[in-house]
């Protein structure tokens, strides 16, 4: 394998931004999560619906959802996690070690 400093030049690299988009796209499609909870996307360190800690290592997501009334959230919070597993691995070949759900609420119906 051809090296120039360690990387592969046929290295491919994935914006973090990019990621986060699949993730958000990933958890809206679940059934069972009226929407993300929280503002954009942040750096690890910092506090928003969708995290990412992409160590070369570890890699791992953790999202914050709001979830729709009389749905099961145990069921809802694995559907996240495999969805966002195989999503993000298929567009971006990124395989995650762990996807952190949180929920933070259930979407209040209006009154009538």
């Amino acid at each position: 394998m051809d090296k120039i400093n360690d990387t592969p030049v046929n290295a491919m690299k994935v914006s973090e931004e990019v990621i986060a988009s699949v993730v958000r796209f990933a958890v809206a499609d679940v059934d069972g999560v009226a929407s993300l909870c929280g503002k954009r996307a942040k750096a690890s360190n910092q506090k928003g619906a969708i995290r990412l800690n992409l160590s070369a290592e570890f890699p791992e997501v953790t999202v914050k959802v709001l979830l729709t009334p009389n749905c099961k959230a145990d069921t809802v919070c694995r559907n996240i996690q495999k969805r966002v597993i195989d999503d993000v691995l298929s567009m971006t070949g990124i395989a995650l070690s762990k996807v952190n759900v949180i929920v933070s609420g259930i979407m209040q119906t209006a009154a009538v």
